[in-house]
């Protein structure tokens, strides 16, 4: 045996194929970078490359002495090599809708990332029907994608879409539902709501002296115990503020997820209730905005306020009326999803590594912070918001 030098029988006769391990770690390290202009920190190489973290270092510096790997900052490193070819996947993306700000911009940040890391993207709507995501799934297994993100809140067929996934030998990824055996990619949905509760609590307690008639929830009840976690949460945080709320002082519509039906359901719950100081909150802002527009209509704005979930275009506008009852929504950032989903593509795909969750971060926002978060918002004309809501789910 050559010294240094693994030594290994191929199936071709007495043919031998040589594998010097030290460059077969430079290459990985160098195929770790996923275009051209990423900067990696030394631990992020380690996660992505599985070798110990001293040899990832030492291979660095020697890189780094021949002109191959340049340090950025002052614990980042950027590779100076450009590989002629990466190897191409081709994933497959079934988003909820297309017509709603959220799903939007869920698909436009993951068209980015895929781009970036040369990887094929098949879109598919599953426009808000459990039969078509079922169908939507066939297609992917059809197209032989190498991975499947799903995105489809009908918990019935979450378990059908994951077998046939499986059974085809496809990875799953799954937005916001979980689905068996899938890795999860989303928001801590109980903490989402109680970030969300907490605000309500705290406004009511410095506005109307704590004293509140109901809280109104606009439940999605085909989301299932995720979406149903989030409410739970909203509940939990108006409790640890308001200390003499009761169960009982709850009220649970079907808001299905969609302005439009919102606005009917709460339209009808306006007939019935004289509840002057309303709490109101859903995990979906559109629902939330339907709400608010009822209790407009009925000329009892005043007797109500309402947190949402998401942080979408439409509910950013909403924070900036100067009158509005919308006191906050939580932010989910949608428009950073795709990094975050191509990451765990990656990881599954190249590294074999595949994560059990991946939580999304979540930030309060108000009328007063929206701005800073998203000053780039007055730069697009939103005057047509309320059409498209009328269409979202």
């Amino acid at each position: 045996m050559v010294h240094g030098v693994k030594q290994n029988r191929s199936s071709h006769g007495n043919r031998r194929t040589y594998k010097v391990e030290a460059v077969s770690r430079a290459c990985k390290i160098l195929q770790a970078f996923r275009h051209e202009s990423e900067t990696l920190r030394l631990r992020d190489l380690v996660a992505r490359c599985n070798l110990n973290k001293t040899t990832v270092f030492r291979i660095l510096r020697t890189m780094q002495n021949a002109g191959l790997i340049e340090p950025f900052g002052s614990d980042r490193y950027r590779s100076r090599v450009r590989l002629l070819s990466r190897q191409k996947f081709r994933l497959g993306f079934a988003n909820s809708a297309r017509n709603s700000f959220f799903t939007q911009d869920v698909a436009q940040s993951l068209r980015i990332s895929a781009a970036l890391e040369g990887f094929d993207l098949l879109e598919f709507s599953n426009k808000c029907s459990a039969k078509i995501a079922v169908q939507n799934a066939e297609m992917m297994i059809k197209s032989r994608v190498d991975l499947a993100i799903e995105y489809q809140y009908h918990q019935e067929v979450a378990e059908t879409i994951s077998a046939m996934f499986q059974g085809a030998g496809i990875p799953l990824v799954a937005i916001t539902v979980p689905h068996p055996g899938a890795v999860f990619y989303g928001p801590n949905g109980y903490e989402v709501g109680r970030t969300a509760g907490k605000a309500l609590g705290l406004w009511a307690k410095q506005h109307w002296n704590s004293v509140v008639d109901q809280a109104l929830f606009l439940e999605v009840s085909m989301g299932g115990p995720v979406l149903h976690s989030r409410l739970a949460g909203v509940a939990v945080g108006i409790h640890e503020v308001l200390e003499g709320f009761t169960d009982a002082q709850f009220a649970h519509l079907n808001g299905r997820g969609e302005f439009t039906h919102s606005l009917e359901v709460v339209r009808h719950y306006l007939r019935h209730s004289r509840a002057r100081h309303v709490l109101i909150s859903s995990p979906f802002d559109g629902s939330v905005l339907g709400a608010l527009r009822a209790f407009e209509e009925a000329g009892r704005s005043s007797d109500c306020i309402a947190v949402g979930q998401g942080g979408t275009l439409d509910a950013r506008k909403e924070l900036r009326r100067p009158d509005t009852r919308m006191i906050g929504t939580v932010a989910l950032f949608p428009e950073t999803y795709g990094p975050g989903l191509i990451r765990a593509a990656v990881d599954i795909l190249k590294y074999h590594q595949p994560p059990s969750a991946i939580l999304v971060k979540h930030s309060l926002l108000t009328p007063q912070n929206v701005d800073p978060y998203y000053p780039n918002d007055l730069l697009f004309d939103t005057d047509d918001v309320e059409t498209v809501l009328m269409r979202s789910p």
